[in-house]
């Protein structure tokens, strides 16, 4: 699609009509929706996605899956729906064959745990990081046992004890274990910039603060009678008043993990959330992960940098917009 400069090319389609793509911190794989007239695939299919403008644009999902193709009338279009290997992980149910057996780690670090599970589910492009502070999954007397839950439900278990994310980059596919936090951290560089004017992309804008999602009491319930609880002092909530939040799971098998766990969420959630719902025109380098600078001057935000929590994009002969959620 090449309509008032804007661009849009999917792997095996033609005559595409619209692109609606989606990703976020909170979902598994980034997903999106083709609209087209013509197309040579099949379910299951690899493909890669790219939106943007005529010498402006980016791939924002690198070997999709192509997970459904509709027909539909009187439009005589095709609906294709493509999600990124991540996917895969989702779909993937670990069922040992003998129960008595299970898929288990020992003295196993977050990283090669999730090296092993995506494996698993076929995907072997995968970067990890260490952890900070340190994590080990499995002891000798107690390993890390992994059954009847899908591969990305094992991941996602990691992932909420140590506080890290794992996410398959846009452009090439690679999927990374790492400690992009919901918040900015130093060293932080930004990726695109959103602002108000006649020459700005700013369309409509939500600002809030709130104290919804604050949680300054963690307890940590591990393997047996393995327990941590953390609490910390809050500018907005009553003194003496606590938000509490429960981590619970038997591969927190040591005093030092139900440490780390507490440590590790009490500094991710003892905190104000402050929320930007932005519609602006769209977008490429705008994707989950990333990093925004937001000027706009009923708000007083001047070139105040945030987080990239979720984003939806539309491309059509309408044009293309983009919806952001922005945290930090």
């Amino acid at each position: 699609m090449t309509v008032d400069n804007l661009y849009s090319a999917v792997t095996g389609i033609t005559g595409i009509r619209s692109v609606e793509f989606a990703d976020g911190m909170s979902q598994a794989a980034a997903t999106a929706s083709v609209t087209c007239t013509a197309h040579t695939l099949t379910v299951g299919d690899v493909v890669d996605v790219a939106i943007g403008y005529v010498g402006n644009y980016r791939t924002v999902i690198k070997n999709g899956i192509v997970k459904s193709i509709a027909y539909r009338r009187p439009e005589h279009n095709y609906v294709v729906t493509i999600h990124d290997v991540l996917s895969l992980a989702v779909d993937y149910f670990i069922a040992s064959d003998d129960p008595d057996n299970p898929l288990q780690f020992v003295g196993t670090s977050p990283s090669d745990a999730i090296d092993a599970i995506l494996a698993l589910a076929t995907i072997t492009d995968f970067v990890g990081s260490a952890t900070t502070p340190t994590f080990i999954f499995g002891l000798a007397d107690n390993p890390m046992k992994i059954n009847l839950v899908s591969a990305w439900a094992a991941i996602e278990q990691i992932n909420r004890i140590t506080g890290y994310v794992t996410y398959a980059d846009p452009e090439t596919g690679t999927v990374y274990f790492a400690a992009r936090k919901p918040y900015l951290v130093g060293g932080d560089v930004t990726d695109f910039e959103l602002t108000t004017g006649p020459t700005g992309n700013i369309q409509n804008i939500n600002y809030t603060q709130s104290d919804e999602h604050i949680r300054n009491r963690v307890v940590v319930y591990g393997y047996k009678d393995i327990t941590k609880t953390l609490v910390g002092s809050s500018a907005y909530l009553p003194v003496g008043f606590y938000q509490t939040m429960v981590v619970a799971h038997e591969w927190i098998a040591n005093q030092q993990a139900a440490d780390n766990t507490a440590t590790v969420n009490l500094t991710m959630f003892n905190r104000l959330t402050e929320t930007l719902s932005i519609t602006a025109k769209g977008d490429p380098n705008a994707t989950a992960r990333t990093i925004a600078e937001v000027t706009e001057s009923f708000t007083g935000l001047s070139a105040e940098q945030f987080v990239v929590f979720a984003t939806r994009h539309n491309v059509s002969k309408d044009g293309y917009s983009m919806d952001l959620t922005l945290v930090r």
